[in-house]
């Protein structure tokens, strides 16, 4: 596990010595000296003639570290693993393949292994599995830090499925591990046990995943996610039911596990020390840690405890930070901003909840200047129009911003807005019944029934919305029904009903309804009165006239007839008067037309026979 990691052809003893794998230590030893010695000229060293050597000669540092391993046995065991074998160890001077590596002909010797994995040489298959996944380390490796040339992503996903695919076999190849088992026999080394090659076996499923680990985690700190998921699939895919994943992704995120931890722990004490750097500490730490939900979602299922835990534990810390902060600074904006940015961190329900709390609490707090503003103004001594006035120059400005800020379905918003519209409510009741102001009363509630929100309250809007239209009817005047009537303009129609009679005595109700007139139709129906009374003298006067022209005594009868059709033109003109406008005369309104229907009758009395 240790040496499975993107370094291992690296550090590989045989690759960065360029010898066989069944080298002596002596011949390593010397060999390795030599290269030393080149290694500290000044002069430029050629690179080494094998096939697989390092793109740059190895440096003094590279070589005490293969000397290092050298010595121990077991080391030096896993470097033989993951490098070409001989078909038969001792024998590497009389192996084809091995000859053209060494020699630099790396394809020639590529092929030999591909013939031989033909006819069944799992030594053939080892050493494929082992040249095609240095392929892929390698260039994942350059991948991270260079651009690639067109079409080398997909030779780079071939070389990590030609090597997975041949690693599924020889972890379960008998006669792979029966080979290593002779070799350690071969070596005659204390230290070298069998029980390391079965542990070794064992294991080797779960190291080969950690390398496609380590790449998904590199190109997850870049942001390829593609790549990421890539690699990520490779360790769900292979060895399935002889690995373990999930041990193996904490073993390689667990140094940025540790740093994310090592950073909320040092931003809690540093707040403790100074709360008015609470938010800058809480801005960086979720900087930090954003990038990172998105590798660990590549790792992890969405409720994958290893995820949420870290995650949480930002969030955690997130909140306690604006709690000092606020207490310090009392900046609501601020705190409220950060809660909502930790809450996509949270995934614990009491934890989210508990943001959710903290937010509504600050949310509410910053609000309620809003609301002294609103209570001042339903409070003043103002009229309804000037109180409606207020309520749009003063209040309507607000609720956009504060939609967008707490949200236009938060119970902060919901709340205050059915707390406008109750203003609203009032100020429409006032503006009817105080002072018969029908276009505030009018305005001011459907405004409110727009900012309403609570289902109970929108009832009663609607209900008054409705008696404000028939109040508006009832209120109009009746004779041209465009304008308001008056109280001063008020027609009084008298009627009688309910009558009976018995013994020459007539006995009935009366009563008399107001007709809602303004003061224009009034001056009309005025007008016409006026006409009609001096048609009626002038009448009177004329017929008198003509009658003494015609006889002696005929005056008063001409008086008398003059007066009769003076009276009829009278009537005419006072009912035409009347009756002017779209709604006919007072027997046309309603409430004198519902009478009418149940039998009484217009006028003061029935009159003694009628």
């Amino acid at each position: 596990m240790d040496a499975c990691t993107l370094t291992l052809y690296q550090r590989n003893i045989f690759r960065v010595t360029g010898l066989p794998v069944d080298s002596t230590v002596k011949d390593v030893a010397k060999h390795a000296q030599k290269l030393q010695m080149l290694a500290e000229m000044t002069r430029t060293q050629k690179a080494q003639e094998s096939a697989f050597a390092l793109a740059k000669p190895p440096n003094s540092e590279q070589i005490r570290d293969a000397l290092t391993r050298m010595k121990e046995p077991e080391l030096r065991l896993i470097d033989e693993f993951f490098w070409y074998w001989p078909e038969k160890f001792g024998a590497s001077k009389e192996d084809e393949a091995v000859q053209f590596a060494l020699s630099g002909d790396g394809d020639r010797a590529i092929n030999v292994w591909i013939k031989r994995e033909d006819e069944g040489s799992v030594v053939a298959m080892h050493n494929l599995a082992i040249i095609y996944h240095m392929y892929g380390v390698e260039w994942t490796n350059y991948q991270v830090t260079a651009d690639l040339e067109p079409g080398r992503s997909e030779k780079i996903q071939e070389y990590w499925n030609y090597s997975l695919s041949r690693w599924e076999k020889l972890a379960e190849s008998d006669e792979l591990w029966d080979i290593l088992k002779q070799r350690v026999r071969s070596l005659d080394d204390e230290a070298l046990t069998l029980g390391f090659v079965r542990r070794m076996r064992k294991i080797l499923p779960q190291a080969l995943d950690r390398i496609n680990a380590e790449a998904a985690l590199k190109f997850g700190e870049l942001g390829w996610m593609d790549w990421a998921r890539l690699h990520v699939d490779y360790m769900h895919q292979t060895h399935q039911g002889e690995d373990d994943v999930e041990s193996t992704c904490e073993l390689v995120l667990s140094p940025t596990r540790k740093r994310v931890e090592q950073q909320l722990s040092a931003a809690r004490e540093e707040a403790e020390r100074k709360p008015e750097a609470g938010a800058k500490l809480a801005t960086e730490i979720m900087g930090r840690c954003k990038p990172l939900m998105g590798i660990y979602d590549v790792f992890y299922d969405k409720d994958a405890h290893q995820r949420n835990e870290l995650f949480d534990e930002v969030a955690e810390t997130v909140n306690r930070l604006q709690v000092v902060y606020h207490k310090k600074t009392d900046d609501h904006e601020m705190c409220i901003l950060l809660l909502k940015q930790a809450l996509s961190f949270a995934t614990q329900p009491q934890l989210r909840n508990q943001i959710a709390r903290n937010i509504s609490t600050l949310e509410g707090n910053r609000i309620i200047p809003l609301y002294k503003i609103l209570k001042s103004i339903g409070d003043s001594a103002v009229l309804a129009a000037g109180k409606f006035i207020q309520i749009k120059t003063k209040i309507l400005p607000l609720l956009p911003g504060l939609a967008t800020e707490v949200g236009i379905n938060s119970d902060v918003y919901t709340n205050f807005s059915d707390s406008v519209a109750i203003v609203l409510r009032s100020i429409s009741i006032d503006a009817h019944n105080k002072s018969k102001d029908f276009e505030t009363s009018d305005a001011a509630i459907k405004l409110a029934m727009r900012l309403a929100f609570d289902g109970e309250l929108k009832k009663r809007i609607e209900e008054d919305i409705r008696a404000l239209e028939d109040s508006k009817k009832d209120a109009l005047c009746h004779f041209c029904g465009l304008r308001p009537g008056e109280d001063a303009c008020v027609s009084e129609l008298a009627m009688y009903g309910d009558v009976s009679r018995s013994y020459n005595k007539v006995h009935y109700r009366t009563l008399s309804i107001s007709v809602p007139r303004c003061r224009t139709c009034k001056e009309k129906q005025g007008s016409a009165s006026s006409l009609g009374c001096g048609l009626w003298v002038a009448s009177a006067i004329i017929g008198a006239l003509i009658g003494a022209a015609m006889t002696k005594d005929g005056g008063f009868v001409g008086g008398f007839v003059g007066l009769l059709v003076g009276f009829a033109i009278f009537a005419i003109s006072k009912h035409q008067g009347d009756s002017a406008g779209p709604n006919g005369g007072p027997g046309n309104y309603p409430a004198v037309k519902k009478m009418l229907a149940q039998g009484w009758k217009i006028g003061n009395s029935p009159g003694k026979y009628g």
